[in-house]
């Protein structure tokens, strides 16, 4: 169904759209904390070059494992949020 498969292709983008934004947040706060790539290796066991990648957007399928890692390591907690779509963004049927 060419409808399922639009919503599904606007869902990926949105969440890869997520994604990045989430790791230009890890990375500003690794970066207010001093802390460098090797360092963060130390704290997750990540290797400095995935977590590179992953802060430049160019591995965007990172375990949910890893996420919580990387919050962690900084102090702080991954929070997943799901909520309804603004009204003015639900699609019509």
């Amino acid at each position: 169904n060419r409808l399922a498969a639009g919503k599904m292709a606007r869902g990926i983008r949105e969440g890869r759209a997520e994604l990045r934004r989430a790791f230009a947040t890890l990375r500003a706060e690794r970066e207010r904390q001093g802390l460098s790539l090797a360092q963060m290796e130390a704290r997750t066991g990540i290797a400095e070059s995935t977590l590179r990648a992953l802060e430049d957007a160019e591995e965007a399928n990172p375990t949910f494992g890893e996420l919580c890692g990387l919050a962690e390591a900084l102090g702080r907690k991954l929070e997943i949020n799901f909520h309804a779509p603004p009204i003015s963004q639900v699609p019509a049927e």
